[in-house]
This record gives structure tokens, C-alpha cells and sequence, in this order.
């Protein structure tokens, strides 16, 4: 077990707060307590506690966000309705769990979550296909050759990276990569992409790697 892995929790309920931190502590983690994103600024994994999906709550995850747009947030909530989550999708979640939770889901879904998001910070080079995609740098190398790609198509090409095989709307996408910009719209998400296949993929019209998910998004596939 790996110790003091540093952890937000986001909870006004002190009661909620408390127990999601004895289940992180007990796996390992160093879990501080915080009432709202705004005193987390540099917060890279989150848990936040979602009593109900409102606006004000979807302010707190897009403001933790728009903070640390790598950062991986887990959100706890009762609620369990396909028009909520994808809402707090939208507001910038990457994973959900219903309360009451398992404790072990909580630990795995957090777990599977710092391997995401810390492998990321940490990668040198990550191979798609034969392409390797260098983060520090944005370039992409195919064998000795450099390519590189206009800086959204980039950005979009990272945040799969940072999801993988995971499905990610388009709205997703859309606010994680241009945060819901008033004169775009989810066609951009499409344009981008065919950018990112002509670099990646050997065949773009055939993508092995960069996938759609019809009338949704798209996946990342190594």
C-alpha cells in the first residue's frame, strides 16, 4: 500500500466528510476536508459529495475544474437519473458513485482514478498504435518523424488520453477542452477529431484507436 496520497474531500456535511475520510485513510490516503473548490485550488483527485444536483453544486464542480483541468473528481451522490449525471458530467466529473456507497467502490473508483490522473502527470511518452504522444512537449512521434497538431486538437487528443476507454460525450469534450465557448459548438469536437486521426491513426477513415461512440462521442482505445 502506497501512503499519504493527498486527496480532497468536498463535503458541507461533516457527517459525509468524516466517513469518506477513514475509508482513504485506511487505503492509504492523506485526505484533507474542504466545504467548497475554492479553497482546494491545487487539488489533483477529489471526492465531492453531491446531496443534489443544482446549480450551485454544478458551479462547485466546474469551478474545481476549471482549476485544475487535470485534476480527477469522484462525485458521491443519491442522485441516479441519466439527465443528472450527465450533468455533473458536463460540469466537469469523471467518475460518479451513488450513496449509500460500498466502501470498496469508493476505494476502487478512487484508486483507479490517481492511477489515471498521476500516470498522466508522470508519463514521458504514452504509445498509441505507434504513435507516441509526448505531454511536456505536444508533439507526437511516428518513428522518427515529429508531428505536430493544432493546440485544441491537441488538448482534445489529452483528454482521452487521460480517460481511457472511457466514452466521452461530446459535451464532454466540448467544455473539458474549450469550456463551452459561446461561438462553438459540439461540431468542433467532430473537426477536431478528424485532426487528431490523420496523426495518429493509420488509417483515419478506418480509426482503430480514436473511436466514435454513435450519437454520443468518442473513446480512446491504446
Amino acid at each position: 500500500m502506497v501512503h499519504n496520497r493527498p486527496i480532497a474531500v468536498i463535503s458541507a456535511d461533516s457527517t459525509v466528510a468524516f466517513g469518506v475520510r477513514v475509508h482513504l485513510e485506511a487505503e492509504g490516503y492523506a485526505p484533507d476536508i474542504f466545504p467548497d473548490p475554492a479553497y482546494c485550488a491545487s487539488a489533483r483527485l477529489a471526492v465531492v459529495d453531491v446531496p443534489r444536483v443544482c446549480p450551485d453544486m454544478l458551479a462547485q464542480i466546474t469551478r474545481l475544474r476549471v482549476q485544475n483541468e487535470s485534476a480527477g473528481i469522484l462525485v458521491i451522490t443519491p442522485q441516479n437519473t441519466p439527465s443528472d449525471h450527465s450533468r455533473l458530467y458536463a460540469a466537469g466529473a469523471n467518475t460518479i458513485i451513488l450513496k449509500p456507497f460500498d466502501s470498496h467502490e469508493l476505494i476502487n473508483r478512487v484508486n483507479e482514478l490517481h492511477q489515471r490522473v498521476f500516470s498522466f502527470y508522470s508519463a514521458e511518452e504514452l504509445v498509441i498504435g505507434k504513435a507516441r504522444v509526448v505531454p511536456g512537449s505536444r508533439l507526437i512521434r511516428i518513428g522518427q518523424a515529429e508531428e505536430t497538431i493544432a493546440p485544441k486538437a491537441f488538448d482534445l487528443l489529452l483528454e482521452l488520453v487521460r480517460n481511457p476507454g472511457q466514452a466521452l460525450s461530446r459535451k464532454q469534450l466540448l467544455f473539458s477542452v474549450w469550456g463551452y465557448q459561446a461561438a462553438i459548438d459540439t461540431r468542433t469536437v467532430d473537426q477536431h477529431i478528424v485532426k487528431v486521426r490523420r496523426v495518429i491513426e493509420p488509417d483515419p477513415l478506418h480509426p482503430s484507436h480514436i473511436l466514435t461512440v454513435r450519437k454520443y462521442g468518442y473513446r480512446l482505445r491504446f
